[in-house]
């Protein structure tokens, strides 16, 4: 009684705050709806106007005989002209131990619903699950609006798969084997011009083939170099391929890749007295 008594003085100073702040310890020892009213009133002064209804109303409940008939009177009067300034809103969430805040205040954890009011102006809605996607409504509300908004979070797509490290191994091996080729070739046609000065220094005037047998390095010169270019060609070949297969197993994994699902957007229906609002999701 004595926090209930200081608080009358400090609401009688018009230190609304200092007021309040009694008020809410006193209600800690004695939940009375005379001080529930006179915390809506200090609310009122200081423009808190959704907190306002909230102790009016439950000062109300407790009916006219607790409240007194002149206070009781005076609370329906302060309701009735907040209802036409604030958003009459419902929030109903189906999905089970989906959170959901509003404006980034925690609300309730569903499946269930929930009635607020809001002032004019934007407010965020969010829905939240764990591997589920959230599902987020921005909502512009008006004073004396009733609306009903219904959320539902949607079950996560799977990740996205990666392509595998298989085709790109495939396709640098091709890159490899194309390079490796190109040093073979290169080194066959050195070797070939390798013969031909050999050749010349040999028999400068022309050489039978008795001449380049008794010669065989010469020979050998020949045969590496024709060997070394047939190596090249061959790795041109195979890698030429591997690149071509590589190439085509990374476009096809990108195409059979899982798309992104798509964000949701919210569907109003006006109702008689307001709106509706559900979340649908689309893929």
């Amino acid at each position: 009684m004595d926090l209930h008594v200081s608080g009358n003085r400090e609401f009688a100073d018009s230190h609304f705050e200092q007021a309040l702040a009694k008020y809410r310890d006193a209600i800690q020892h004695w939940d009375h709806p005379a001080i529930r009213y006179n915390m809506a009133i200090c609310l009122l002064k200081l423009d808190r106007i959704v907190e306002a209804r909230d102790h009016l109303e439950r000062s109300l409940s407790y009916g006219a005989a607790a409240l007194g008939a002149g206070p009781y009177q005076q609370a329906l009067l302060y309701r009735k002209l907040l209802d036409a300034q604030l958003a009459h809103v419902t929030i109903t969430v189906q999905e089970p131990a989906a959170g959901v805040t509003l404006d980034g205040s925690w609300l309730f954890t569903g499946p269930g619903s929930r009635e607020i009011y809001l002032q004019p102006g934007k407010h965020e809605v969010t829905a939240t699950k764990a591997r589920f996607l959230p599902a987020t409504m921005a909502i512009l509300v008006t004073g004396g609006e009733q609306l009903t908004y219904e959320l539902e979070p949607a079950p996560s797509a799977p990740a996205r798969p990666r392509p595998s490290w298989r085709p790109w191994a495939v396709f640098a091996g091709g890159a490899a084997a194309i390079g490796l080729g190109a040093v073979s070739y290169t080194a066959g046609q050195r070797g070939f011009a390798d013969y031909d000065r050999a050749v010349v220094v040999h028999c400068p005037r022309g050489c039978d083939r008795a001449a380049l047998a008794a010669a065989p390095e010469i020979l050998r010169t020949k045969n590496r170099a024709r060997t070394e270019q047939m190596v090249g060609v061959s790795l041109f070949a195979v890698g030429g391929a591997a690149l071509v297969a590589g190439a085509i197993s990374l476009f096809l994994e990108a195409s059979t890749a899982e798309p992104e699902p798509r964000r949701a957007g919210p569907v109003v229906v006006p109702t008689r007295g307001g709106g509706t609002a559900a979340m649908s999701w689309r893929f």
